[in-house]
């Protein structure tokens, strides 16, 4: 399984932090002046691409309490033991349980590195993955 690569002429946005005018904006320049919020030199397909990004995060944010339900019911049984394995609380083991909440990052990771391939078989994101 390998990850799709991002399109040609993709650019990443890269905070500009005051006072450190060091470091490269989205294109891979450095102005040299010192301004806080994110570089603003996007080639003029960002939009589009930002506008396709926004979506697929989108489609991740509703997907994911659905996916994350279905890996701990394949993985464990009961919100008891969920509960328990990740260190949260009974009613956040129950909420994952039920599908209503997603997990914080280092516990999705947690998952990941417990579970491996399996995790990744019930996470990762069709839209994102190149067979």
């Amino acid at each position: 399984m390998t990850f799709r690569t991002p399109p040609p002429g993709y650019a990443y946005l890269v905070p500009v932090h005051a006072g450190t005018p060091d470091v490269p904006h989205a294109t891979g320049t450095n102005s040299g002046h010192q301004s806080a919020g994110f570089a603003s030199q996007a080639p003029a397909a960002f939009g589009a691409q930002r506008g396709a990004q926004q979506r697929m995060l989108e489609q991740f944010r509703a997907q994911t309490p659905a996916r994350w339900q279905a890996f701990l019911h394949a993985h464990f049984s009961s919100a008891a033991e969920v509960a328990v394995f990740f260190d949260v609380d009974d009613k956040t083991g129950r909420n994952w349980w039920n599908g209503n909440r997603r997990p914080s990052v280092d516990k999705a990771l947690f998952a990941h590195v417990t579970h491996g391939d399996a995790y990744l078989e019930f996470m990762a994101p069709e839209a994102a993955l190149r067979a």
